[in-house]
C-alpha cells in the first residue's frame, strides 16, 4: 500500500530490457503495472496507471478502494468481472489514401471490396488495419456528373453542400467544380459533435451522433428551454420543476424541493413518511406524527397533550395555566400555576383568607367568621359566616356585661354601675367590668345635701338631716336634690326664748340672745333649753364642735376648724351644727397623688401608695403629684426576668415574656423565666418534615435550614423551602436548555436524568456521558454508499438517517423490502406498467435502465419535440389535415381513430374501384348522361359538367313543374299548338 514502494517497482519494471530470457523456452515480452491503489487525499482509490484504461466503461466510476486489511489494499468488489486489471490503452493512426481516377465500373468494384475486407486486417505483429472508408467520389447522376460523399463522410463545412455538380469531362477524368471548398477535394470524415467540450447540446443533455448531425435529448430530470425549437447550446435543457409541473408528486402533506435534474420529497412539520425504509411519493404518503407520545412531553409539566392531524394541542391541568397566555402550550411555554387568590374574583367569598398552592388554593375563614357548611370547602357558595361569639361560654366579655354580637366581631359593654377594669383596653374577659363607685367617681351623683352609699352595681342616695328632697315622688339626684328645711318657720320655735332661730342648709342655729346662753350648756338651744348668757367657750360640748378652735369674745364667740379639717358647710359659721369634718384630700384634691397611686384618706390627713408595677419617682420625698408613681420597667433586665432567647414586653404596672422563634419554655406548665428559660426547638426532629419531602434538614440555634436534594429545586424559589413550599423534582431536560446536546433523547429521572441518542446517531465519545460538550453526531450511513444501498442506487444521508434511491429506471428488486445491498436496485421493465408509460397508441421497447415509445402506424407523438411518454401521448394523425391531398381531388377524406377513409364527391368516382381511393387512384368525373335510362328523363337533353350533369327540354317542351329542375322525375313535356 506504501506508494513509495509503488514507484520503486514502477521504476525497476521500467530499467528492463525486453525481451527478458528466462529459460531456453521462456521469454518475458512485456512487464506493465496495470492496476494500483494510491492514496486520494483522504481515501485510497483504484486507479489505472498510465497508456492503460478499463475495459468497460462502466467501470470508470468504481474508483473507491475497500479498507486496509493485514497492510494489504484491495479493490472494490464491484470492479469488472473480467478482470481487476486494466488494459492496454492501443494506439491509433489515420492514413489518407488519394485517389484519382472515373472509371464507374472502378469505383464500384473498389467500393465491394472495401466492404469485404474483413477488419481488423493485420499487417504485422504491431500494425493492425481497423476502419478502410472511401469519401469522396465523382458519379453520374441521370445525364450529368456530381461529387458527392460516401456514406458516413461529409463536407467539411456546411457552405459547401450545394456544391455537387461536376466540371465538365476532361480527358477522361471528372474535376470537381472549382468552388469545391479550399481545403481540399475530398470530403471530411462524419465529426462526431458529441465529443465537444463544450458539448454542442449544453448541459444537462444526451447527444446522439448521427452522419452529418448529430440529435440532442435531454437527460431525465430535464427539458427543452423552448419546447419548440431543438435542444442545442442556446436553447439548452432546464430542470423540470417536478414540483410543479407533476401534480401531487410527493403525496399529502408534503414539501417538494425540486433539485437540478430531480426532486426531493420532504414531511411536512407535523408528519412522517409512512414507511421510512421507501422515498416519500403519492404511494408512500406522509402521516401524522403523534407529538403526544413523545418523552418527554411536547406540553411540558402540568399539561394534558391532544394529538391533531400534522400538529397537536396542548392543554393544562386544573389550576394551570400557560406562562405565556399569548403563545401557545408547548415545552419551552410550559403551565404555570394559576394564582387563583389574585386571578379568580372572590374565590374563596367574604370574610376569607386565601391561600395559593401548586395547582389548587385553599380558603380559610377570618377571625370572627366560620364555613358555613363544615362538610364542604370554603367557596364562594359555602361562604364564611359570622361567628356568635356572645353564645359562647363562660362569656367572651367576663361578669357584669352585656355582649353584643357583630359581623365577624362583637361588642362588650358594662352594665350599669359597672365600668372596664382598664379603661384604656377593650372589654373582655381579661379586663372584665367592675363596679363603679358612684359615690366616689361620679361627681355630684346624689346632689347637695346628701348621703350617698354605694353597693354592688348601683349606689343610693339620703338627704342629710335638716334637708328633703324637692320631688318626694322622684329619687335623690343632681336633678331632683336635697333643699333645706327651714326650721324657724315652725311655731313654736324650736330655740325658745330669748332666742334667735336662723335658719341653715341642712339644720337651723339657735342662739341667744348677745348675753344669753343656753341653760344646759351640754344641749343645743332648744325650746326646752333656752337662752341663758354664757361663755359659749366653756360650754361642753364646744359650740364650735369638734376638731376645731373657740375662741370667745364679747356677745359671741369665733370657731376655726383644725389642720386636716373643714366647716362641712364652707358657706357658713363654724358651729356645732356646721361642725368641722375631715378633709377626704383624696377626693376632694384633684389627683393629689399624682397617677398610678392609691389615696387612702385618714382623719386630718392621707397616705399615698404607689400601684403594683410602680414605685415613687424619689423615694426620699413623700408620692404626690410632684413626686409621682412612675413605671418599673422590669424589662431592662430582661435576662433576670425572663431568661435566655426570649423577648421582655414592658407594659404599665407589668411586662410579659416570649419565647424567639425557633425557641420553646423549658416546662410549658409553668411561666417563662429565668429559672424556667426558652430551649432552642429541633425542628428537624419533627415526624412531618418542616422542610417537606426531597429536602435536607439543618437544625440551628432558634431556627432550621432547608436545601434541597441533588436534582430537586423549590417549588416557588422567591419562597423558602417549607412543608407547604417543598423541594420537586428538577425536569433538567426542560429547565437545563440543551442539556444532552442536539438529536438526542432526554429522559427525566426522579433527581436526575438519562440521555440517549436518538435513531441515527451516536454519541462523539462513547467513552464519556452524552451531553452538549459530547453530544449525539449524526452516523454517516452514506459513507461506503456500495455496501448500504447496492448498486445502481443514489445513497442520502440526512441527519439521524439516510436514503436510498434507485437510479432512473431501476427498482427495488422486493418492493416490500427497502433498497440495500441484500435488496439491489434491478431494471425496470417500464413497459409491463398499466397504464402504459408509453401512454395509448404506442409501443414501449424495454432497454436497461430505460425504456423506448414509439407510436403506432396512424399515430404521432402530440408535442413531436418531447419524447413519447404518459404525459406527451401518442394521438391520431389527421390524415386528411396532415398528409397533403391524401386521398386526391374530388374527394372527401374522413378521419378515423389511427386512420382515414376516403370517398368520392358526388358525381365522381374511383378510378380503380378494386383500389382504395388515394391521391394515386384519384376520384374521376361521372359522365351521368350516359345512363339508361336518362337521368334527365324523355324529350330533354343531357350535358355532362365536371361532377355534374346538365338537363334542358327539347324545343317544343318544357319543364312540367318550373320550380324544380329537370329529372326523370319531373321530366319534359309537350308545349302543344298555338292558334293565331
Amino acid at each position: 500500500m506504501d506508494s513509495s514502494i509503488t514507484d520503486q517497482l514502477r521504476n525497476l519494471l521500467m530499467s528492463f530490457s525486453l525481451p527478458y530470457t528466462i529459460s531456453d523456452s521462456t521469454n518475458i515480452t512485456e512487464i506493465n503495472i496495470t492496476t494500483v491503489c494510491s492514496l486520494n487525499q483522504t481515501q485510497y482509490q483504484c486507479k489505472c496507471e498510465g497508456l492503460f484504461i478499463w475495459p468497460t466503461d462502466t467501470c470508470h466510476s468504481y474508483k473507491a478502494c475497500d479498507d486496509t486489511t493485514d497492510g494489504s489494499c484491495t479493490c472494490i468488489n464491484a470492479l469488472p468481472t473480467n478482470g481487476q486489471f486494466c488494459q492496454i490503452l492501443p494506439s491509433k493512426y489515420v492514413i489518407d489514401i488519394d485517389l484519382k481516377f472515373f472509371d464507374l465500373l472502378l469505383v464500384d468494384y473498389l467500393r465491394n471490396l472495401i466492404k469485404n475486407i474483413s477488419l481488423p486486417l493485420t499487417l504485422s505483429n504491431s500494425i493492425n488495419i481497423t476502419d478502410i472508408d472511401m469519401n469522396t467520389v465523382c458519379g453520374l447522376n441521370g445525364t450529368e456528373y456530381e461529387c458527392k460523399c460516401e456514406e458516413n463522410h461529409v463536407w467539411p463545412s456546411d457552405t459547401c453542400r450545394t456544391y455537387e455538380v461536376c466540371d465538365g469531362i476532361l480527358g477522361g477524368t471528372c474535376g470537381c467544380i472549382q468552388a469545391l471548398p479550399s481545403e481540399g477535394l475530398l470530403c471530411q470524415r462524419d465529426i462526431d459533435e458529441c465529443l465537444f467540450n463544450p458539448s454542442v447540446c449544453g448541459p444537462d443533455s444526451s447527444c446522439t451522433n448521427e452522419i452529418g448531425s448529430y440529435n440532442c435529448s435531454c437527460l431525465d430530470g430535464f427539458t427543452a428551454t423552448n419546447l419548440s425549437l431543438p435542444i442545442s447550446i442556446n436553447n439548452k435543457c432546464r430542470d423540470v420543476d417536478e414540483c410543479v409541473e407533476i401534480s401531487d408528486i410527493c403525496g399529502p402533506n408534503s414539501i417538494c424541493n425540486n433539485t437540478v435534474g430531480s426532486y426531493n420529497c420532504w414531511c411536512m412539520s407535523g408528519y412522517n413518511v409512512t414507511d421510512t425504509n421507501l422515498p416519500i411519493n403519492s404511494n408512500n404518503t406522509c402521516t401524522d406524527i403523534d407529538e403526544c407520545l413523545f418523552s418527554p412531553s411536547v406540553c411540558g409539566p402540568n399539561s394534558i397533550c391532544m394529538n391533531e392531524m400534522g400538529s397537536y394541542n396542548c392543554l393544562c391541568l386544573d389550576g394551570f395555566t400557560a406562562t405565556n397566555s399569548s403563545l401557545r402550550i408547548r415545552i419551552d411555554n410550559t403551565c404555570r400555576d394559576v394564582n387563583e387568590c389574585v386571578v379568580i374574583s372572590d374565590v374563596c367569598g367574604p370574610n376569607s383568607i386565601c391561600n395559593n398552592t401548586v395547582g389548587s388554593y385553599n380558603c380559610w375563614c377570618t377571625s370572627g367568621y366560620n364555613v358555613t357548611d363544615t362538610n364542604l370547602p370554603i367557596n364562594n357558595n359555602n361562604t364564611c359566616k359570622d361567628i356568635d361569639e356572645c353564645l359562647f361560654s363562660p362569656s367572651v366579655c367576663g361578669p357584669n356585661s352585656i355582649c353584643m354580637n357583630e359581623i365577624g366581631s362583637y361588642n362588650c359593654s358594662c352594665l350599669d354601675g359597672f365600668t372596664a377594669t382598664n379603661s384604656n383596653l377593650p372589654i373582655s374577659i381579661n379586663n372584665t367590668c367592675r363596679d363603679v363607685n358612684e359615690c366616689v367617681e361620679i361627681s355630684d351623683v346624689c346632689g347637695p345635701n346628701s348621703i350617698c352609699n354605694n353597693t354592688g352595681g348601683i349606689h343610693n342616695c339620703w338627704c342629710m338631716s335638716g334637708y328633703n328632697v324637692t320631688d318626694t315622688n322622684l329619687p335623690i339626684n343632681n336633678n331632683n336634690t336635697c333643699k333645706d328645711i327651714d326650721e324657724c318657720l315652725f311655731s313654736p320655735s324650736v330655740c325658745g326664748s330669748n332666742s334667735i332661730c336662723m335658719n341653715e342648709m341642712g339644720s337651723y342655729n339657735c342662739s341667744c340672745l348677745d348675753g344669753f346662753t343656753a341653760t344646759n350648756s351640754s344641749l343645743p338651744i332648744r325650746i326646752d333649753n333656752s337662752c341663758t348668757d354664757i361663755d359659749e367657750c366653756l360650754l361642753s360640748p364646744s359650740v364650735c364642735g369638734p376638731d376645731s378652735n373657740c375662741t370667745n369674745e364679747i356677745g359671741s364667740y369665733n370657731c376655726s376648724c383644725l389642720d386636716g379639717f373643714s366647716a362641712t358647710n364652707s358657706s357658713l359659721p363654724i358651729r356645732i351644727n356646721n361642725e368641722c369634718r375631715d378633709v377626704n384630700e383624696c377626693v376632694e384634691i384633684s389627683d393629689i397623688c399624682g397617677p398610678n397611686s392609691i389615696c387612702n384618706n385618714t382623719v386630718g390627713s392621707h397616705n399615698c401608695f404607689c400601684m403594683s408595677g410602680y414605685n415613687v419617682t424619689d423615694p426620699t420625698l413623700p408620692i404626690s403629684s410632684n413626686n409621682t408613681c412612675k413605671d418599673i420597667h422590669e424589662c431592662l433586665d430582661s435576662l433576670s426576668v425572663c431568661g435566655l432567647n426570649s423577648h421582655c414586653y414592658n407594659y404599665n404596672g407589668s411586662f410579659s415574656c416570649f419565647c424567639w422563634e425557633g425557641y420553646n419554655v423549658s416546662d410549658v406548665n409553668k411561666d417563662i423565666s429565668k429559672s424556667n428559660p426558652c430551649i432552642d426547638i429541633n425542628e428537624c426532629l419533627f415526624s412531618l418534615s418542616v422542610c417537606g419531602p426531597n429536602a435536607n434538614c439543618t437544625n440551628e440555634m432558634g431556627s432550621y435550614n432547608c436545601s434541597c436534594l441533588d436534582g430537586f429545586t423549590v417549588t416557588n424559589s422567591s419562597l423558602s423551602i417549607s412543608i407547604t413550599n417543598t423541594c420537586k423534582d428538577v425536569d433538567e431536560c426542560v429547565e437545563i436548555s440543551d442539556v444532552c446536546g442536539p438529536n438526542s433523547i432526554c429522559n427525566n429521572t426522579v433527581g436526575s436524568y438519562n440521555c440517549l441518542c436518538m435513531s441515527g446517531y451516536n454519541v462523539t465519545d462513547p467513552n464519556l456521558p452524552i451531553n452538549s460538550n459530547n453530544p449525539c453526531k449524526d452516523i454517516h450511513e452514506c459513507l461506503d454508499s456500495e455496501s448500504v444501498c447496492g448498486p445502481n442506487s443514489h445513497c442520502y444521508n440526512y441527519n439521524g438517517s439516510f436514503s436510498c434511491f434507485c437510479w432512473g429506471g431501476y427498482d427495488v428488486s422486493d418492493g416490500n423490502k427497502a433498497i440495500s445491498k441484500g435488496k439491489p436496485c434491478t431494471d425496470i421493465d417500464e413497459c409491463l406498467f398499466s397504464p402504459s408509460v408509453c401512454g395509448p397508441n404506442s409501443n414501449c421497447t424495454n432497454v436497461i435502465g430505460s425504456y423506448n415509445c414509439s407510436c403506432l402506424d396512424g399515430f404521432t407523438a402530440t408535442n413531436s419535440s418531447l419524447l413519447i411518454s404518459i404525459n406527451n401521448t401518442c394521438r391520431d394523425v389527421n390524415e386528411c389535415v396532415e398528409i397533403s391531398d391524401v386521398c386526391g381531388p374530388n374527394s372527401i377524406c374522413n378521419n378515423t381513430v389511427g386512420s382515414y377513409n376516403c370517398w368520392c364527391m358526388s358525381g365522381y368516382n374511383e378510378t380503380d374501384t378494386n383500389l382504395p381511393i388515394n391521391s394515386n387512384n384519384t376520384c374521376k368525373d361521372i359522365n351521368e348522361c350516359l345512363f339508361s335510362p336518362s337521368v334527365c328523363g324523355p324529350d330533354s337533353i343531357c350535358t355532362n359538367e365536371i361532377g355534374s350533369y346538365n338537363c334542358s327540354c327539347l324545343d317544343g317542351f318544357t319543364v312540367t313543374n318550373s320550380s324544380l329542375t329537370i329529372s326523370i322525375n319531373n321530366t319534359c313535356r309537350g308545349t302543344g299548338a298555338v292558334s293565331t
